[in-house]
């Protein structure tokens, strides 16, 4: 877990450097509500030149494992189609750093993701999070 915050960090200190060289502005650790749904975003990324809409969220992990593509996780998904919906776009930047485990390669790789979803894509995941959401406050309501 501390290996994760310090990586964290790191990551943002690069985020703020490569939106700068690409014409963006890089704002990290953003707190947003919607539906009563609060979501802590690592990041978000505005064109400097139309700073109101946001550009993509940025979602940064650090993962124990092998190299694989965060779409494959639908948890990350799930939370960074919440966070597109949050911030008001349809792209999110993944940085992952996986970390070597005991019985692979002893490297660690860092690697960017751009992952582009549909509106529909994103809507649907909000209602299905927001069904399940009340679900478990109706039955937490029943139980008392």
């Amino acid at each position: 877990m501390a290996m994760g915050r310090i990586l964290e960090y790191d990551l943002r200190v690069i985020c703020h450097e490569r939106a700068g060289e690409k014409g963006l502005i890089f704002e990290p650790q953003i707190i947003m509500t919607l539906d009563d749904v609060v979501g802590t975003l690592d990041g978000i990324l505005y064109d400097a030149a139309e700073p109101s809409q946001a550009v993509a969220v940025v979602e940064i992990k650090t993962a124990w494992s092998q190299v694989r593509s965060p779409i494959e996780n639908w948890r990350y998904m799930c939370q960074v189609m919440a966070y597109c919906k949050l911030a008001k776009c349809t792209e999110a930047r993944m940085p992952v750093v996986n970390l070597p485990r005991s019985h692979g390669p002893p490297n660690v790789e860092a690697r960017l993701y751009t992952i582009s979803f549909e509106q529909g894509e994103i809507n649907e995941n909000w209602n299905l999070l927001l069904n399940v959401r009340d679900t478990l406050i109706k039955l937490k309501l029943e139980e008392n």
